[in-house]
């Protein structure tokens, strides 16, 4: 599995090695920084996990206090 991290912004992707391949071939590796992972970053998926809630908080607040 490889992280790949935009230079510019700081997002980053988890891809296996074909979709690295295609993704490297259609966008430019220079604005790239791509790191070899053993496994999944728990951090981003504790921080993924938790914007869904807050995502989901303020949507169903919403439609109770707003319609």
């Amino acid at each position: 599995m490889y992280k790949i991290t935009n230079k510019k912004t700081g997002f980053s992707q988890y891809r296996n090695a074909e979709n690295l391949v295609t993704f490297i071939k259609y966008n430019s590796d220079k604005k790239y920084n791509i790191e070899e992972v053993e496994e999944y970053d728990i951090k981003d998926f504790f921080y993924m996990i938790l914007t869904i809630a807050f995502i989901l908080v303020l949507t169903f607040a919403y439609m109770y206090y707003g319609l």
